[in-house]
């Protein structure tokens, strides 16, 4: 039997014992208890944006990415016995079924992470991937596979495609999130606006266009860029 999807930090969580680390940490960043449910993965459809009693659920993905960028030799904060190649890490969510654009997404990293973040001197992103599965998991303190977008062990940049968040503001239906819960089998859902404000709270948080691949892309409205810290 494969090991049990759990917290790096905290013991092995199963669906029916102790209370999972996302839950604890949605709760104290403000989250009420009543506000949050799990459902099985196999009770779950993956359409994006479906409506459900009086709902509209938002299926939503996390993925890591590694992105390397090298740091303009007129930089006067560099140290002289730096390597000029800078390694940062970037959480990406989008619509469950919809696959990312790396030009897209290249493109705003850089726009909207590197250079906002005191890298006003570094040149362009010379490598971008998805990050080894073993950093990806140091870094959240969750297994691949359940991972949320939100409640990390270490603060990273979050990006968040505009088609989540034009779910507030297209439908007059209350909004929900469903993300990893860090449980195997599982997915936690809570409201949207709570997903956002927690996701502004503990990480840096940037509202973008879109990173979907066209072929997959359905019809978005496409909010402006935000940073938020």
């Amino acid at each position: 039997m494969p090991p049990q999807c759990h917290s790096i930090d905290s013991p092995v969580t199963t669906k029916n014992t102790q209370t999972p680390l996302l839950q604890q940490r949605l709760v104290n960043a403000g989250v009420s208890v009543n506000d949050i449910s799990f459902r099985d993965d196999d009770d779950d459809d993956d359409e994006f944006g479906r409506e459900q009693k009086g709902t509209i659920i938002v299926e939503i993905k996390t993925l890591v990415w590694e992105v390397q960028f090298m740091v303009s030799e007129h930089d006067d904060n560099k140290d002289e016995n730096s390597s000029p190649i800078k390694t940062m890490h970037v959480v990406v969510t989008l619509p469950m079924k919809d696959k990312v654009d790396e030009t897209l997404l290249r493109d705003l990293i850089y726009k909207h992470v590197v250079v906002s973040s005191n890298n006003k001197n570094s040149s362009l992103i010379s490598s971008i991937k998805m990050a080894p599965t073993s950093i990806a998991e140091q870094l959240t303190g969750f297994t691949s596979g359940c991972m949320p977008p939100i409640g990390h062990a270490t603060r990273m940049p979050l990006l968040v495609d505009s088609s989540i968040n034009a779910q507030i503001m297209v439908t007059n239906k209350t909004a929900i999130a469903s993300i990893g819960s860090g449980v195997l089998g599982q997915s936690l859902l809570l409201p949207l606006n709570d997903f956002l404000r927690v996701a502004a709270e503990t990480a840096e948080l940037y509202f973008v266009g879109s990173v979907i691949h066209k072929a997959s892309k359905p019809n978005i409205i496409i909010g402006t860029t935000q940073h938020i810290k």
